[in-house]
């Protein structure tokens, strides 16, 4: 079956997203498409593990969402996805123009996702959220975190938690209070906007009302904390990011379409195995690399925080500062796939 949407001739493959609607990273992915007019399919996968889709039809065992295929190239991690997004797409990208500006930009991302932002927000889920009455989800959670994500944690470390995130909205506040509207002054939102927004915005809808079993506001100390009082600046960058991103989503009709179930997953199995690869030549593998690895040698990747539990092994294909290739075999099938992933917070071992 071919892909729903026509694609542009200059599009170097359909792109398929692997997602679930109540992924954080997986909107932050959607924004993006529908801010750069990027048609794009999307199949669901489950929320926790196991994902049969990627596990046993494609042999891909990283556990984080989203993966993003195009072509028979799988793109692990959005810190790789967007960049590469960026190069293939060059017109009209969201990404800076300056040098400058660049390392401002990698350095945010990086900030929020690692260094204490993203992870913060995560230790306010409140008890009454839906995903944590759900035993097979906390599991899931708490295997891939080393048992480090349960209830009784997140008790103990909320109050921290909530005072490390309004540090972090103190320091956005203060990228707007000139008066510009988007974080690198760029007339709409930027990939600095992205990287950033995607957190606050989680954060802040987070705080909204979330009532217990008897009627007590989970979320109170979360919004007395983070404020519209305090943080003016911030909720009135975060309304307009949503605005953007909205129409933006509203404009890119036909695109983003969520399939599911057996079929949908055996269809987009079929498409990307019968697909070319995105990026046909070898990137080649820099040698004089600090970890001393070798073209043709079988490595593992994986994560060294949440999800280090589950890894890929291959043989390396690609190797620069800043990417790690490998290529896998499909189970019981004879087509090879490559798997992409930042350097970045990735630990890469020999077999």
């Amino acid at each position: 079956m071919p892909p729903k949407h026509p694609l542009p001739n200059n599009q170097p493959g359909e792109i398929i997203l692997f997602n679930f609607p109540e992924s954080v990273f997986g909107r932050r992915m959607v924004r993006y498409f529908n801010l750069r007019s990027l048609l794009y399919s999307q199949i669901r996968v489950p929320p926790n593990m196991p994902r049969p889709i990627l596990q046993e039809k494609l042999g891909i065992n990283y556990r984080r969402i989203p993966v993003m295929a195009i072509g028979r190239d799988i793109y692990i991690d959005t810190r790789i996805m967007l960049p590469k997004l960026e190069k293939f797409f060059p017109e009209k990208r969201l990404g800076a123009q300056s040098s400058f500006d660049a390392g401002f930009e990698a350095m945010l991302e990086e900030f929020v996702i690692d260094g204490g932002p993203f992870w913060r927000t995560a230790g306010c889920i409140p008890e009454t959220a839906p995903f944590m009455q759900n035993e097979v989800w906390m599991k899931d959670r708490s295997d891939g975190s080393g048992g480090q994500f349960n209830k009784e944690a997140l008790r103990e470390n909320r109050a921290w938690s909530l005072s490390q995130l309004r540090l972090w909205f103190g320091i956005v506040e203060k990228f707007f209070a000139d008066g510009r509207e988007w974080i690198l002054g760029t007339e709409g939102p930027s990939l600095s906007d992205i990287h950033a927004g995607w957190q606050c915005d989680w954060a802040i809808n987070m705080a909204g009302d979330m009532n217990d079993e008897k009627g007590h506001e989970s979320t109170a100390d979360m919004r007395k904390v983070l404020s519209r009082e305090e943080f003016p600046h911030v909720h009135a960058w975060v309304e307009r990011f949503r605005r953007a991103t909205d129409d933006a989503g509203n404009a890119n009709q036909g695109a983003g379409a969520l399939d599911e179930g057996e079929e949908a997953e055996n269809d987009i199995v079929r498409r990307i195995l019968a697909s070319d690869l995105t990026e046909a030549e070898s990137p080649g593998v820099d040698e004089s690399d600090i970890l001393g690895l070798k073209q043709g040698q079988r490595i593992i990747v994986a994560l060294v925080d949440f999800g280090f539990t589950h890894k890929d092994e291959g043989i390396l294909v690609g190797l620069a500062k800043d990417e790690v290739v490998i290529e896998v075999d499909v189970p019981g099938d004879n087509a090879k796939l490559r798997l992409h992933y930042p350097r970045i917070n990735f630990k890469i071992l020999p077999l």
